[in-house]
């Protein structure tokens, strides 16, 4: 309930305030700021027994912190912070608290008529018994790195891309392909038709817009139990739809209204004696309020960046 009264006020807020365009830039300068809190209702698990379910509740930070210019190309650095919660109702495990930070260095560049895109992220995701003191209980377990490059070309109407990116957006390291077409029809619409994450986003007026996207929303953490004997793999499968209403309330400061739905949903973890348990959970609607600071992008699950 006091989620939802600070989601009612700040939406109170946004219709007193003016401000300016509200529109996801479509270049991310740094230095910049995005931070949003996604709640994700209670759901029940389908087959860990009556009355078992789970929630959760997901905490994201990215900062773009430098840009480099260097001929005709570009890189930039920043940091992504994402605390997540999961708590549980009649299962046989303590509430679990992960953590993913990583720090993705991105690039693009032009190669005779074309636009090559990318970033090398590497990154800590663990549980927070292993997260608040890395340096002494971390492992090599504990790191990945995401990587994405998209080669582009088009024009100011439509625009092609096709690439190939590795990272745990489906529940585990995996590489897969991207690829589709981005239309423009007009200066206020762009339709985006591609896998994995078809989208559009619309210009509602000078100061607001609405973004839809669908995308995988798993992740993989390596979790280790309370007194460090035993350690496992935190993995969640999900496709999440969300629909993200923004306005720039000041200068440089957005804020974004999010409702979305969740399916497709997975969670494998170990319970209390060890044992792994793997089970899939039931649809949910999912809610999220945000800001933005400077010309930053809308964070998605888990870090994934498209």
């Amino acid at each position: 309930m006091p989620s939802l009264i600070a989601v009612a006020v700040l939406s109170a807020l946004i219709l007193l305030v003016d401000g300016a365009q509200a529109s996801e830039p479509e270049d991310p300068h740094p230095p910049n700021l995005a931070a949003s809190v996604t709640w994700l209702p209670d759901a029940d698990f389908a087959s860990l027994g009556s009355g078992a379910g789970i929630s959760g509740k997901e905490h994201q930070l990215s900062l773009g912190l430098f840009r480099f210019d260097a001929a005709d190309t570009v890189f930039d650095i920043g940091i992504d912070y994402e605390y997540v919660r999961y708590s549980y109702t009649n299962v046989a495990s303590r509430n679990r608290d992960l953590h993913r930070l990583q720090v993705p260095a991105l690039f693009e560049t032009e190669l005779d008529g074309w636009r090559l895109e990318g970033f090398v992220a590497p990154a800590v995701s663990t549980s927070s018994n292993v997260f608040k003191d890395y340096l002494n209980r971390g492992s090599s377990d504990d790191a990945f790195v995401s990587a994405r490059a998209t080669m582009h070309r088009g024009d100011t109407t439509t625009e092609w891309f096709f690439g190939v990116a590795y990272d745990r957006s489906f529940g585990e390291p995996r590489t897969y392909p991207v690829g589709g077409v981005e239309l423009m029809p007009t200066p206020a619409l762009r339709i985006r038709l591609a896998f994995p994450d078809p989208g559009f986003a619309v210009q509602v007026s000078e100061r607001q817009s609405l973004q839809g996207r669908v995308f995988p929303a798993g992740h993989q953490w390596r979790v280790a139990s309370d007194d460090f004997s035993r350690a496992f793999d935190y993995r969640v499968e999900a496709l999440r739809a969300q629909l993200t209403w923004s306005k720039r309330i000041w200068r440089q400061l957005s804020v974004d209204l999010s409702a979305g739905y969740e399916t497709g949903r997975e969670h494998h973890f170990a319970n209390n004696a060890g044992a792994t348990l793997g089970s899939e959970i039931a649809g949910t609607w999912l809610f999220a309020a945000g800001i933005r600071l400077g010309e930053a992008l809308l964070p998605h699950a888990h870090g994934a960046r498209f």
